[in-house]
């Protein structure tokens, strides 16, 4: 007859160690055409790589942003769709450098259906998004932006 507490133990196990090595990966980087597709990697922890567009700020440091797919976004061109936006509050202000800073971005990525108002230099804009992420690490990165297609691609009338 088997052990009673080592097969727990074994239950145990089984049931806690693909959650731990899970967290253990750290977060799934993730796509700005899986987030298009739909909210497959919702409640999950992420990674995705943007551009900042600030919310809510004090000078350099940013309290809220949202989170595009390529630098300029919204400005003097129609916003991307809600499902290219995430609203990100990072766990600590971002010092930041320049305007559409890249960054990276991780947490968990909720579903949340927002609209913000931003003022950007041709006026302020009421932009929705989809999902968002709070209490986020935000780190500099370097970021290989999708082509613009389109109506966000502003050269589409003179592009042969």
């Amino acid at each position: 007859m088997e052990n009673p507490l080592r097969a727990l133990a074994f239950a145990c196990l089984a049931i806690i160690l693909p959650t731990a090595l899970a967290a253990a990966e750290g977060p799934r980087p993730v796509s700005w055409t899986e987030l298009a597709a739909g909210p497959a990697a919702a409640q999950a922890e992420v990674r995705l790589e943007g551009y900042l567009l600030p919310v809510d700020r004090e000078n350099d440091l940013v309290y809220e942003f949202l989170l595009v797919p390529w630098a300029g976004a919204c400005i003097h061109t129609v916003a991307p769709p809600p499902d290219q936006l995430v609203r990100v509050t990072p766990a600590q202000p971002y010092r930041l450098s320049e305007i559409y800073e890249a960054v990276a971005v991780s947490g968990t990525l909720i579903v949340a259906d927002e609209r913000q108002q931003v003022l950007m230099i041709d006026g302020v804009k009421e932009l929705d998004s989809a999902y968002g992420i709070a209490r986020a690490a935000v780190v500099h990165a370097t970021v290989k932006a999708p082509p613009l297609s389109g109506n966000a691609n502003p050269w589409r009338k003179i592009v042969k």
